[in-house]
């Protein structure tokens, strides 16, 4: 193994160095998170780190964590809770950073490989950490670097010949991001096929197929006894059909630069360089190589776009698509990375300077946009981060200190509420509650388990839900404000006592 030297570590250190500023917006971005979503992982993680499995309410097993394996790798945050919340948020956003570096040091390994040269992986790596995406996504709480991370990680030991490890990794991702189901395939079956001409028949594919599907197939099972059903109760929730047409396309394409230090045009450019760089390898590896890199984030992206509602508007949205643009921005490095490294032994010893600078210029100009995105991503962590916090993380602390501890509430948002008020929650909308999600409760019988609730009014209108209850305090917001998501809906929260019939 070659001895790692200083500048391997310029990729780390501009990730951490993007961190840091975007922590420095403010203090939600470094103490509070900005999803609510975010704080429903919090919620599961407690409950595993306190060996009681996928516990949404005490000893209510359910299915709605959609990334069961970030709620477990990152559990051990909550091994801080005797020192406060806010230490639990400061581990789990240096775990999302520790998932983002490997998936650096993935890439860098990865395009060593297909390139053989170390400058190429160092150029690679450091494309990806320019995103400010990918630190945005580690410091959010969400699942999306770690999907990153087993997504490269295993691309690269596939390349490298360790095939056991890689898909392993590949079926982990499955558990990181339930969309991977589309991607991983992708990856795996030619290695499959391969492994079954090459070297032992039946056997020997029965035995990587079965390590490829065990992660998804264990919680698929556990879903199965806790719900009955084998997906979690998102899918059947969310799913609405599978649409793919033009405007699901426009919104593919804009989505892949959104928020990135890449034009979509450099994206291209870099892409198609990695792509001749395989087509000259013509081996296994390379092969591998671009099925991940550049078909899989393809596949992965047209199959979110067309398969639930999304738009641009804001990280609510725009994070189910992070980790195939992130996985194509990967791909533009070690394009670009590439293409660098292959100046010397293109050009005359005379031109090799010129060649080596022409190729930083490009590519410096392909990161023109990087400053303005990294100051997007700052500004939106801490505005994201202060909505969250006035709309569900405060109603959660009024809520534990005016309800007696057997209180139920019913609730739209599921996370913070749930995560801060330490009260048994029904998750009137079903993620969180597979009888709901399922059609086994109704509405009516949530009512007259509930004591209390805390919901967007906007959400009921078309139904008497709130007739029953008693307006004890309103949480509000300027939709200018509420920068999570383009929704006018979600801009006012009541919280209602149940009348006590007389």
């Amino acid at each position: 193994m070659a001895r790692p030297r200083p500048l391997d570590l310029l990729p780390v250190i501009v990730l951490l160095a993007g961190a840091a500023w975007l922590l420095g917006g403010g203090p939600h971005a470094r103490t509070g998170f900005p999803l609510d979503d975010a704080w429903i992982h919090r919620v599961y993680a407690r409950s595993f780190a306190h060996l009681q499995g996928f516990a949404y309410n005490p000893g209510q097993q359910e299915s709605g964590a959609t990334s069961p394996l970030w709620a477990v790798v990152s559990a051990p945050a909550h091994a801080l809770q005797f020192a406060g919340d806010d230490a639990v948020v400061v581990a789990v956003k240096a775990i999302g950073l520790l998932a983002a570096l490997a998936a650096l040091l993935a890439l860098a390994a990865l395009t060593r490989a297909l390139t053989g040269s170390r400058a190429a992986g160092i150029v690679a790596a450091c494309v990806l950490a320019a995103d400010p995406r990918l630190a945005f996504a580690a410091l959010s709480g969400m699942e999306a670097p770690l999907t990153l991370a087993l997504w490269l990680g295993g691309t690269a030991a596939l390349t490298t010949g360790r095939r056991t490890a890689g898909l392993l990794l590949l079926g982990l991702g499955v558990t990181a991001r339930p969309e991977m189901a589309v991607a991983a395939p992708l990856i795996a079956f030619p290695v499959l096929v391969l492994g079954w001409v090459d070297r032992g028949g039946r056997r020997r594919f029965a035995r990587d197929l079965g390590l490829a599907l065990l992660p998804a197939a264990l919680w698929a099972l556990f879903c199965l006894v806790a719900t009955g059903r084998p997906l979690p109760a998102t899918f059947y929730v969310k799913s609405a059909g599978f649409g793919l047409g033009p405007e699901q396309l426009r919104l593919a394409w804009e989505l892949l630069a959104q928020n990135g230090p890449l034009t979509a045009s450099a994206l291209l450019i870099g892409a198609a360089a990695l792509a001749a760089l395989l087509a000259r390898r013509r081996s296994r590896a390379g092969d591998v190589a671009g099925l991940s890199l550049l078909l899989a984030p393809v596949a992965y992206l047209l199959a979110v776009v067309a398969g639930r509602q999304i738009g641009l508007s804001g990280y609510y949205w725009t994070r189910w698509a992070d980790p195939p643009a992130l996985a194509l921005t990967a791909a533009a490095g070690a394009g670009f990375g590439a293409a660098i490294a292959r100046v010397p032994g293109l050009l005359p010893d005379r031109r090799r300077t010129t060649g080596l600078v022409l190729g930083g210029v490009l590519l410096c100009s392909a990161l023109a946009g990087c400053l303005g995105a990294w100051g997007e991503r700052r500004s939106r962590l801490e505005s994201d981060g202060a909505a969250i916090a006035r709309m569900n993380i405060q109603p959660a602390q009024w809520l534990r200190s005016v309800t007696p501890p057997d209180a139920v509430v019913g609730v739209n948002d599921a996370g913070a509420l749930r995560y801060f008020s330490d009260r048994r929650v029904l998750d009137l909308i079903g993620l969180n509650l597979h009888g709901r999600a399922f059609g086994r409760t109704t509405l009516n019988e949530l009512y007259q388990r509930m004591d209390w609730i805390a919901v967007f009014p906007a959400t009921w209108s078309a139904t008497n839900l709130m007739d029953g209850f008693e307006e004890r305090r309103v949480y509000t917001i300027p939709l200018a404000e509420y920068t999570v998501c383009d929704c006018p809906n979600q801009t006012t929260l009541v919280i209602g006592e149940k009348r006590r019939e007389r």
